[in-house]
Order: structure tokens, then sequence, then C-alpha cells
């Protein structure tokens, strides 16, 4: 062993300067809980109390903190500007009076107490981080506020029912009193969480959430009304701070003298794509007439009156016969369908019923105003984006769906939240039709690739591409080495989408790229020839919906479509291909059950308007086959349906 005298060893270390002071400002978000005890009517007790309510309010400020044990405790003082908004309400039914049928019933009132509070708080606390390397803090503290910047209230009550009854004024609501409060200080103690998290030096983000709980009533009256809430606030805080490098030197004696290991290289080779292959990609074309019916109801989310964004409103552009080949996407015109059809028939009318779950809210009465609003909000669409004169459209309301579905299943319930469109002109509720558009789909739903991989024992994963022109159609991955024989499957609707635009020499862009072990990756690409053959055949749908919750039975409006589409569709050498289906719902024998039952309703109702109809086949498959969302109310109704297929052979 080689020896070297008088080595020296020098060490270097870093100890950090602070300031015994950090300060900051914050600001945050209040949900605010009002717990009170006023009068309804002030002086008397024997007609109700405001009891509380929540609401949301905000706060700001400014803090201090000063430590007084090393990181672990320090002292922290704040001045805040905070906003605590109140709204308090109750209900009465004190009286009786006449409705409109004539009868009496409770006078039901709604009253509300409305306050705009706004305070300049002082709070005082102490700060606690058990541990000086991780950041997070408990605090507690007391609070003073003075609400003398603000302290406004508007107190109204409003009818609820019945819903003839008006006060004098003619309307529903009038106002009782406004005013300003008689506040007196408020008093909290304070219990958070935070912590102080550095993202520059000296600089530190501080997110908090505190839970305040009022110790007295804010009014100097004897009626009570206690604030308390629960806090969220983000804070940015500065304090000073800088690092010291400490220097030590050491000697020592006969120091071995190791030399440096040899350096090891592993050479690891490449990876080698032989080759990937396929046979050409086969697309059929095929001449459709399709029949899309309505659906003539808008669903409604729980306690809700607004229309959802799913529903699309176009008042300047839309034009019926650009609409989408897809079930769904048309039916989301159905607000753009009827009002441009109310447009071309000036003197059509239509009804539009708002109905419950009869469930959403405690009360017959409340439920009914829900759901004549939600009539409204469709009425107003009509009248206010579309300019549909406003007495051409009828607004009722029922507290639960003349077809109603069953409250057995939450499902049920949901479909029950609805405004429904009905209409003595039947023009205005007609099937969407699509005449003779081409369609375009792959005979085969896979295709099926070769591939081949040199040093397969460092391929960490693979993906396979297909895409067309740089627009990808499908995908696959996996990890591991790629099988020799790769099935892929084709997106038949990206397929179809570009089934125009593709011709007869024209071809898809197959990858496959495969990524070592290091994070390299390789890529082999190879062309897919496309053959794009004519359907002998031409092929009318028309899907029969929408089948009421559990029935078989045809509707009227089911009956008119299966005429015309028989009239139309149905040629002495057409075959007919009857598919029945149902929704989710359901154990799955009794949905096979029902399935062929809406089928063989269909098949017998076809035979009785065209005698020498040929079918080839008539089918039940239930709820095997769901083509649409079964979480939505309406991917459910048009599951419920007996799909009629004709083809005919080409002139």
């Amino acid at each position: 062993m080689n020896l070297r005298k008088d080595s020296m060893i020098i060490t270097k270390s870093t100890i950090q300067d602070k300031s015994s002071f950090r300060y900051g400002i914050l600001g945050g978000i209040s949900s605010i809980q009002n717990t009170s005890s006023l009068s309804i009517v002030p002086g008397a007790t024997d007609c109700g109390f405001l009891t509380g309510g929540n609401a949301q309010g905000t706060f700001g400020g400014i803090h201090v903190d000063y430590f007084v044990l090393d990181d672990y405790i320090s002292l922290s003082g704040r001045i805040l500007y905070a906003s605590r908004p109140a709204t308090l309400t109750a209900e009465t039914s004190n009286y009786l009076v006449l409705n409109q049928d004539l009868q009496y019933s409770p006078l039901t009132i709604e009253h509300n107490f409305t306050a705009e509070l706004e305070y300049i708080i002082a709070d005082l606390g102490i700060n606690f981080q058990p541990f000086q390397n991780f950041p997070v803090y408990c605090r507690t503290s007391f609070d003073i506020g003075d609400s003398k910047i603000k302290n406004s209230y508007l107190h109204y009550e409003k009818i609820l029912s019945p819903i003839n009854v008006l006060y004098p004024n003619n309307t529903k609501i009038r106002v009782t009193g406004t005013g300003s409060l008689e506040t007196a200080l408020s008093y909290g103690v304070n219990i958070a969480v935070g912590a102080y998290i550095e993202f520059q030096p000296s600089l530190y983000i501080n997110p908090e959430i505190h839970v305040r709980k009022g110790l007295n009533s804010i009014l100097q009256n004897d009626q009570s009304w206690t604030i308390s809430s629960i806090d969220a606030s983000i804070g940015i805080m500065y304090r000073y701070h800088s690092s010291v490098e400490v220097i030590d030197t050491q000697y020592i004696n006969n120091v071995p003298l190791i030399p440096p290991p040899t350096p090891i290289v592993n050479l690891i080779p490449p990876v080698a794509i032989g080759t990937i292959s396929s046979n050409p990609l086969s697309i059929q074309e095929t001449i459709v007439t399709q029949t899309f019916p309505l659906l003539p109801y808008i669903f409604f989310d729980s306690i809700s009156t607004e229309v959802t964004s799913r529903y699309l409103i176009d008042n300047t552009s839309f034009i019926e016969s650009n609409l989408s080949k897809e079930t769904l996407e048309t039916y989301y015109n159905m607000i753009n369908i009827i009002a441009n059809r109310m447009k071309l028939s000036p003197q059509s009318s239509i009804v539009l019923t708002g109905t419950t779950d009869g469930k959403e809210l405690s009360s017959i009465a409340k439920r009914n105003q829900l759901a004549l609003q939600r009539a409204e909000s469709i009425k107003k669409i009509l009248v206010s984006q579309f300019l549909i004169d406003s007495k051409r459209i009828a607004v009722k309301y029922r507290d639960v769906p003349v077809s109603s579905s069953s409250d057995k299943y939450p499902e049920g319930i949901e479909e029950n939240r609805r405004v429904e469109i009905s209409s003595d002109n039947i023009e205005l509720l007609q099937p969407v039709i699509h005449t003779k558009f081409q369609e375009f789909a792959p005979i085969y739903r896979t295709q099926m690739f070769k591939t081949s991989v040199d040093t397969p024992s460092i391929v960490q994963s693979w993906r396979l591409d297909i895409s067309y022109k740089g627009q990808a159609i499908s995908s696959i991955n996996n990890s591991g080495i790629p099988p020799e024989q790769l099935e892929l499957e084709l997106d038949a609707k990206d397929l179809i989408a570009l089934g125009n635009s593709i011709n007869i020499s024209d071809s898809l862009d197959a990858s496959l790229t495969i990524k070592q072990d290091n994070d390299i990756e390789h890529v082999s690409t190879c062309k897919l020839a496309i053959n794009k053959t004519m359907n002998q055949f031409e092929i009318s749908r028309l899907s029969l919906i929408v089948f009421d919750f559990d029935q078989s039975d045809i509707s009227d409006v089911n009956k008119s479509m299966m005429k015309s589409f028989v009239r139309d569709a149905l040629k002495p050498n057409s075959i007919a291909t009857i598919t029945g289906s149902t929704d989710r719902l359901g154990e799955i024998e009794y949905n096979e059950e029902l399935s062929v039952n809406r089928a063989n309703t269909v098949r017998d109702y076809l035979k009785s308007i065209q005698p020498t109809v040929n079918i080839g086949s008539t089918k039940g498959i239930g709820a095997s086959l769901l083509p649409f969302d079964n979480n939505l109310a309406e991917g459910r109704y048009y599951c419920r349906t007996v799909s009629v297929e004709v083809k005919t052979p080409r002139q």
C-alpha cells in the first residue's frame, strides 16, 4: 500500500441566519354559518323565527409573526377586512286563504332576511410548528371585530302557495323592512392548520384552513345571532435569511492512496425492427336512408331549472339538413329543431309540460313550482333567443309525468325530471330523415399485422399507430415485445368520417414504435393499401323510440312513422330485419323477454300494413348491446327501441 504523510481534510458546513420577524399579506374565502333566533315580526314571538342560514364571504389583510423559540413557536398578529353576508330564511303557514280551486288552503310564505356585514378585525394568536424541517404548523387565536363599515339589511317575504294569491301590490314579493343593524363587537376563537412553503429565497406561500367559533351575539338587542365559519386562505410571506459557510480544516498522517477503479463499460446493442406488414384494408360504401325519431323530452338535474350544456342552442346558423348522422347528436339539437320548425310553420303551437320526480322537494307546492319553472326555462329560450311568439307556447306542470318511469331505480327517478314537448301539429315532432347518404365501414372489424423484433430482451414496450394523412384512426400498445401476429381493432367512426376523402388508390400509414430499456425509441413504418367496394344493397333504417319504461306497446307516433317508412322504403324485393332492445335496468332474462315482445309487436304491426313484407329475422337482444350511454336518461330511452333495417338490391 502506498502512503502519503501530512494529508489535509477540508470540511464545509452551512448555517442559517434568520430574521425574528415574518410578515406578508393574505386573502381567502369563508363558508359562513349563521345561527340565530330572530323574530320574523319584530317584538312578536308567536309568528315564527329566522333560525339561521349559510353564506359565502371573503377576507384579506396583513399578517406578522414574531419567533420566540427558534422556528417552533411564534406570536402571530393579523389585521383583516372581512365580508360576512347573511341570508336567513323561514317558512310559515299561519293563515288559510282561497286557492285557485276556490278551496281553503294554507298560505305558505317564505321569509328572507339578508344582511351585508363588513368587519375590521384584529386577530392575535400563537403558531406552533412541531418539526423544524417540515413546514406544517398549527395556530390558535382570538379575534375581535367591528362592523361599523357596513351593517345594512333587507327583510322581505314571498308567497309560495297558493299560486293565485298576491300581495296588494299585485306581486308575490313585498319588502317588510330595510335599514342598518344595531351591531355589537364580535368575538371569536380560531383553530387553524397551514404551511409555509418556500418557493423563492426568503419568500413563502402560506396556504391555511381554519375554523372560527363565534362567542357572542352580534346584535345589541336581546335577540341572538352568532357567526361561525370555515375559512380557506392563501398568503405570501417574507422572512429574511442568509446562509453562512463554515470551513473546518483537519490534518491526518499516513493516508492510504487507493487507485481509481477501472471503468466498466456496458454496451447495449440497439433494437433492430425486422418487418411490419399487413393485408390491404377493405372498406365498403353503402347508400343509406336513416330515420331519426325525436325524443320530445328535455331532462334536468335534481332541484334544477337550468338547461344543461348537453343541449345545443344555435339561433343563427342552424340548418336541419346539416345535422349529424349520430342519434344523440341529433337529439341534443332538439330545441334548435323545434324552434326552426315553428318558424317554418307560423300557425303551429306547442305545449311544454314540466315535471319532477315526486321527491326533489318536501312539498307538492314546491315541486309544482319547480316543474313550472323548468317549462318556463325552455319557453324563455324559444322566445328570447329564437323570437317565437310567446302566445304560441303553452306551459303546464305536473308533480310526476303521466307516463313516468319506475321510482324503483335511481335512474327511473332521474328520468321523471323533465319537460315534455307536445303539439297538435304532427309536423313539429316528425323524425329527422337523412336520405340516400354515403356510409363507409370496414368489411372486417380487425386488421392483422405481422411483426418481428431483434434483441427482444431489452425491449420495454411497443405501440402500433394507424393514421391517414396525419389524422389518427386507431392505436394499440402494451409492454414487452409485440406478438408476431398482431390484431388491431379498427375505429369504424373514424373510417366513416374519412370515407368520402379516401379513394381507391389511397393508403393508410402504419407505424410500429419499439421502446428500449434505456428509453430510446425506434420506429418502423409501412403502407396499408385500401380496397374500396360498393355495397350491392341500399339500406333504410328506422329506430322506433321511445318505448316507455317496461312497455312494449306501439305509440300512435311510432305507428305514423312506420306507415311513412313502409311507403318509402319497402319494395317487393326488400328484406326486413327487426331487432328489439332494452336499457340496462332490470334482470337479464326479463330484459331479453321484453325486447322479444317489442320486436314481435313491431313485426305484427308491420305485417298488418304490408302483408307481403319479406321479414328475414325478428329477434330481441335485451341489454346485451348498449349503443348509447346508459348513465344518461336520454341514452337509456334511445336503448328502449326496435330497429327496423330494410335491405333492397340496387338497380
